[in-house]
């Protein structure tokens, strides 16, 4: 008999693969600091990908109580996303405007991550999808991922990690907004220009 997976459930989840992440990690700066070969880094999703068995173990969930619907991948991502953005200077430009409701997190979708939140920008772009975060060659996440923006138009550009792709999507949004707002303003400046002028 299987018991009902719970918010509390996921929750513990999260918890786990952050903190396998985090020993993970810190196993491999120690091992280089001896001296050895250190493997890189991983996130909390790409240790959930790697390390699934032992964290749902460490979290006392059974995979089998997780529903289809949840995918815990996309929400470590996501949540990855948040932390990054919420804890780096340098991501100022994107935070804000998250704040400003031109853009939102969504995990609901298999890759994406960032989604245009503004008709206005969504009409600009070339997708509402900003920033994108998928596994490479089908292979599980934990093997590597990529990041790129779907937005731009000619096509997708790809990022070399999680945060120059945040910071590109910063940036691409501010430029749209910059971009849009000339337009309303030269679209102003013909309708003053057009009006004809009364005769005295």
């Amino acid at each position: 008999m299987s018991t009902k997976f719970t918010k509390e459930n996921l929750n513990d989840i999260i918890v786990e693969s952050v903190v396998d992440s985090l020993n993970f990690n810190n196993e491999q700066a120690v091992l280089k600091a001896r001296g050895g070969a250190a493997q890189l880094d991983e996130t909390s999703f790409q240790r959930f990908s790697n390390n699934k068995v032992e964290i749902l173990k460490n979290a006392g969930v059974d995979e089998s109580a997780i529903p289809n619907n949840v995918n815990v991948e996309n929400i470590l991502v996501a949540k990855q996303v948040s932390d990054l953005i919420n804890h780096s200077p340098e991501l100022r430009e994107i935070k804000n405007h998250i704040s400003n409701g031109n853009i939102k997190i969504d995990a609901s979708d298999a890759s994406s991550v960032l989604k245009l939140n503004s008709e206005k920008l969504i009409k600009n772009a070339a997708s509402d999808v900003l920033l994108r975060v998928s596994s490479i060659h089908h292979e599980p996440i934990g093997k590597g991922f990529d990041v790129s923006i779907p937005a731009f138009h000619g096509g997708s550009i790809r990022a070399q990690d999680l945060v120059s792709g945040l910071k590109i999507a910063g940036e691409y949004v501010s430029d749209s907004l910059l971009e849009i707002k000339s337009k309303v303003d030269l679209k102003v400046e013909d309708k003053q220009t057009s009006k004809p002028k009364l005769k005295m």
